[in-house]
């Protein structure tokens, strides 16, 4: 019985290390550190404008 749990466990992990590492994002570019740090907005802090106001708030926000 103790066998088969750890083979599902073992199962499980490679499972789930196989769809982490297959999911991961690319490396952000040069071009978007500021610091050495990755800065973007978040999508909740424009909540209250529609779509094509939060793009041009945070446009503006970025050349300002």
């Amino acid at each position: 019985m103790k066998r088969f749990t750890l083979w599902k466990c073992a199962v499980a992990f490679a499972t789930t290390m196989l769809v982490v590492h297959t999911d991961a994002a690319p490396p952000a570019g040069p071009e978007y550190r500021v610091g050495g740090f990755v800065l973007g907005c978040q999508a909740y802090t424009f909540h209250r404008f529609t779509a094509f106001e939060a793009i041009e708030k945070s446009w503006s926000e970025t050349l300002g």
